[in-house]
């Protein structure tokens, strides 16, 4: 029991890299041969085309994307590998990442749009992340698990009153996959929400991340309905 609840919070550790808006990337994992479920035909186009996301791996459909007041570019680990902190320097001992690919970027319009995931935080950008992690190991088997977890982790590693977790909950895709969120209001006023629906596939599991961020109270009120209409219309089960 101890040996796995340490295997855990390990584990667990490595998925707070998104909630301390800053993560480490060790290579894209675009090696690994696609698995019967996840399987993307050669001949069609890798990218977000209309509202298909296709990659060496993964697809899915966002069928409703809020293509009217978003600008939505296709990114890889190129473009947010120098916002990822390593976690060997801050725990003093070797922490093995999961493979993690890049997705989608979406920031508002009306600005010029930046692919550096750094940059864009530095520049106080409100702005939705796509990603996806590729489990092999866990002791957690479900996304409500996940999420209880994760807090626990925040709330040892962070003081009570530097954030509030002002709301968690149960969600669907439209193809009824289970998911999990929870938002959070930081002491400084930024908002995080994140979303993680889980894929299994044998003895491999996926797990689809949709974060949205935003600097004030005003904004995540103005974004939030349109980032969980993205939600709603998430469907895997296009094969």
């Amino acid at each position: 029991m101890i040996g796995n609840r340490f295997q855990l919070i390990r584990w667990v550790l490595q998925l707070v890299h998104c909630l301390l808006l800053l993560i480490v990337i060790f290579g894209c994992g675009q090696t690994d041969s696609p698995t019967q479920t996840e399987l993307v035909e050669e001949d069609l186009p890798i990218g977000l085309t209309q509202d298909v996301f296709r990659s060496q791996r993964y697809i899915f459909q966002l069928a409703d994307l809020p293509v009217e007041n978003w600008q939505i570019e296709t990114v890889t680990n190129a473009d947010t590998v120098d916002a990822f902190l390593n976690w060997e320097s801050i725990f003093g001992g070797k922490i093995k990442f999961n493979d993690v690919d890049s997705m989608l970027l979406l920031q508002p319009k009306g600005q010029p749009f930046i692919r550096s995931l750094t940059e864009v935080f530095d520049q106080k950008i409100p702005h939705i992340f796509v990603w996806v992690e590729k489990q092999t190991i866990s002791d957690v088997s479900n996304t409500e698990d996940l999420v209880n977890t994760i807090l626990e982790i925040m709330k040892l590693i962070y003081p009570p009153e530097s954030f509030e977790v002002v709301d968690q909950g149960r969600i669907h895709s439209q193809d009824r996959v289970v998911g999990d969120f929870y938002t959070l209001k930081w002491e400084n006023g930024n908002y995080d929400k994140k979303a993680v629906f889980m894929r299994p596939t044998g003895n491999t599991f996926y797990l689809y991340h949709i974060d949205l961020w935003t600097l004030t109270t005003d904004e995540f009120q103005q974004f939030e309905s349109e980032y969980n209409q993205i939600l709603e219309n998430l469907i895997f089960r296009l094969q």
